[in-house]
């Protein structure tokens, strides 16, 4: 009701013109527009992408890209493809601020890191796998939980097998490596 007093005794202003500064007035201006100090209006592109309270993300994507090619970029895009693109960029520029150096190449180098790890502990599961269906077969009767020092088949995880977590990255001996000599493949 104030403001609406206000509007009537500025005669310039129409109706719409109200509401809009209004609903702009409501609305705090995008990081974007606040580090350069200047009103954010409806048509500001990276508003969608850069929200009054991430700040910081900004000034990591301006530091590493620059505004304008930012501005650049999602101009020459169709409009579906510019939200992926935002949010690769702002991945980008984030994971560099946390790593510096390494930047994306660390996190695929990382990643690649835990598949290795991963595709050799199904290597030593596979191998105990198939040394019980071995024992299984040449013992008939003895049930193969028998073999697994009591642990029933489907239930146990290969990497706390005997109590300790299990780093199949060093078992380049056949399995001996960190378990005492126990042999992971042959029991």
């Amino acid at each position: 009701a104030v403001f609406f007093s206000l509007s009537l005794s500025a005669h310039s202003l129409t109706v719409v013109d109200c509401v809009t500064w209004v609903s702009m007035k409501e609305k705090p201006s995008c990081a974007s527009c606040k580090h350069q100090r200047r009103r954010c209006n409806a048509y500001c592109p990276l508003a969608p992408y850069f929200p009054h309270d991430r700040l910081a993300q900004f000034l990591n994507v301006r530091k590493l890209f620059g505004v304008s090619n930012v501005l650049r970029i999602i101009k020459d895009l169709e409009p579906q493809q510019r939200d992926d693109a935002m949010r690769t960029i702002i991945f980008e520029a984030e994971v560099r601020a946390r790593d510096p150096v390494r930047g994306c190449l660390g996190v695929i180098e990382d990643l690649q890191r835990q598949i290795n790890w991963s595709r050799a502990e199904l290597e030593v599961t596979l191998a105990h796998l198939r040394t019980v269906k071995q024992q299984r077969q040449t013992n008939h009767g003895i049930p193969a939980a028998a073999h697994l020092g009591g642990f029933p088949v489907g239930s146990f995880s290969s990497n706390r097998l005997y109590g300790m977590p299990l780093n199949p990255l060093l078992h380049t001996d056949g399995g001996r490596a960190g378990h005492g000599g126990r042999n992971m493949a042959g029991g």
